[in-house]
């Protein structure tokens, strides 16, 4: 696991309330962890904020899962 998977994984963790374990890289945002779109701008702010990046928008219409994710943010950072 990456750092910025661990990352990812606290942020939704804390931000939707799913324990950490229950969360994985082919976690789907909205069947799999009941989120809607207002939990998910919530988790997209907060990652941006934890590392200092701004995502483009239609980008992230195409985040469906964690790894979707992870590998957007992966592509901005350096860890």
């Amino acid at each position: 696991m990456t750092n910025v998977l661990e990352e990812l994984i606290n942020i939704v963790s804390l931000k939707l309330g799913v324990p950490k374990g229950d969360i994985h890289e082919d976690s789907h945002f909205s069947i799999d962890l009941n989120s809607d779109p207002i939990s998910i701008a919530d988790i997209i702010t907060a990652v941006e904020n934890k590392f200092g990046i701004n995502l483009p928008r239609e980008e992230l219409a195409k985040v469906d899962t964690i790894s979707d994710l992870n590998e957007l943010v992966s592509e901005r950072v350096n860890f």
